[in-house]
Order: C-alpha cells, then structure tokens, then sequence
C-alpha cells in the first residue's frame, strides 16, 4: 500500500511557524510499515508552510493517484491544523482510509472520528501499526509497544523536508542539528509536562548498536549536532548509567556534539559526566 504521514500546520491560525525538529513519531513508523513492505513517506505541513486550504488542493491534483491511506500525528496545539486537513482531503472526494495519532489521542481519541477521519490510535503503536494499516478498522483503536530492540531507525529518506533543514532547539550549540531518542518512558507523572504517552510508565532502553546508527545516519544527512529527546536521560539509577556510558563510548568516534535533558543530582557518578562530556 501507500501510505503519507503527515505533521499538520498550525502557523496558519496562530502566526508562528515551527521549524525546530521534525516528530520523531511519524519517521519511525515510516520505517516500520517500510519493513512490512509498504511505500511509505512523510510530510511535515508545518515546516514547508502548507495550509489546509493548499493540502486539499494538492489531494484534488494527485486524484487517481490517491495514497491507500493518509496518517496524521496530533497534539493538542495543531489539532485544528489535523481536523482542517482531514476536511480539506474529504471535500475534494478522498476516500481512502484516515488514521490519526499522536499524544492528543490519549487525551481526546474520539475527536478525529467526529472530523471524518476513519480510525484515531491510542499511545505507541509500532507494534500493531502495520496490522491497522491492513485490517483498516474503525473507531478508537490501543495501540502496541514495540520492544525497544525492534523499532527502526526513523526513516530520514523519506522524510520531507530533511532534519538539516531544521533550526534546532535552543541552546544551539552547532548547525545543523538533528533529533533522536535513545529511551522511552519516564517514572513521573508530572501534571505539567506535555507527554501522555511515556510519562508514568517503564523506562525502556535502546540498544547501543541501534543509537550508534540513529546517529551516523544523522551524521550522513549532514547534521553536526543531535538533540536526545529522552525524557529522563541522566540520573535514574545505576543500570541507566551504566547503558548511557556505553552508549557515550561507542558514538564518541562520530565527533558529533549533543544536548539532551535529565535529573542531574549527587547520585550520578562523575565518571558519567566525563563520558558524556568526551562523547559530544
């Protein structure tokens, strides 16, 4: 089948254009339905600046080359942008199958059904992306984890626009700067934070072999600086420490310099912040 993700706009209703990182979400399960033998490929509305109003037309123009299906992550601040586009695709005669995720869903999952949209997934999902594609169900659908050692590397090739063609998230510290993310989970529930999907549960790590790859292959696109998009990175506890020194020692060699976000506190072993510090 073939398959367009998409990040929707928001600039257009509320003036500001984000241009800092692509989601990561959308990438990955490109390349996972891409292992399951689909034509998949991502386009981020937002960064290229495209409009619902434009969306629609460019559905009207590509008519009898309709994609299978059409994927929109959402969060709460674009969720206008999801609905105007899914209504933009409706008005110009797509019928094809509409499924909607992201952190948003976990918070209101009915509402894509009410835009037209044919099925809404709830929380990670690259462990039954592929199946949902093929059966098409409808309604509110759980997603299924994927054990960490089994979920690609996000699908840059694919990807429009590329990640060096991002500004990057402050601090800038080099250009351009790509984005990854070496664990998922986080043991907090912080009613602040703006992540229903990882807070509160398990923290699960990726293989080493598997970051040094995400890395080099943002290195090959031509990032120079990375922003780990980790919840908690630093600090847990000493099994976290000891995978994140590894981690360190094997994309030292790459000489790409890093950021990422944590607990730094007097339970983290000084040795680790040297590691970090020699690995970029």
């Amino acid at each position: 089948m073939i398959i367009q993700l998409f990040n929707p706009p928001q600039f257009y209703f509320n003036g500001l254009q984000y241009r800092m990182n692509p989601p990561l979400g959308l990438p990955i399960l490109s390349a996972v339905l891409r292992e399951a033998g689909h034509e998949a490929s991502v386009t981020d509305l937002e960064a290229l600046g495209v409009t619902p109003d434009a969306f629609g037309r460019a559905i009207e123009n590509q008519r009898g080359n309709w994609p299978d299906v059409i994927g929109f992550t959402c969060l709460t601040h674009n969720r206008r942008g999801v609905m105007d586009c899914i209504k933009a695709a409706r008005s110009k005669g797509y019928y094809g199958y509409i499924i909607v995720g992201g952190p948003h869903m976990s918070i209101a999952a009915a509402e894509p059904i009410e835009w037209g949209a044919d099925c809404a997934v709830v929380g990670e999902c690259e462990g039954n992306i592929a199946e949902i594609v093929k059966q098409q169900p409808s309604g509110v659908v759980t997603g299924k984890r994927e054990d960490m050692p089994l979920i690609p590397a996000p699908d840059w090739e694919h990807h429009t626009p590329r990640p060096r063609n991002y500004r990057g998230n402050e601090p800038h510290i080099a250009s351009p700067e790509g984005i990854a993310m070496w664990s998922r989970g986080c043991p907090h529930n912080c009613t602040f934070c703006g992540n229903p999907v990882f807070g509160h549960t398990r923290i699960r790590y990726a293989p080493v072999v598997n970051i040094y790859h995400d890395m080099a292959a943002l290195k090959e696109q031509g990032c120079r600086a990375v922003f780990v998009y980790d919840d908690e990175l630093v600090g847990l506890n000493s099994e976290q420490s000891a995978w994140l020194a590894e981690v360190c020692r094997e994309i030292a060699p790459l000489g790409l310099v890093w950021k990422a976000q944590g607990r730094c506190n007097e339970k983290t072993p000084p040795e680790l912040y040297k590691a970090m510090y020699d690995a970029g």
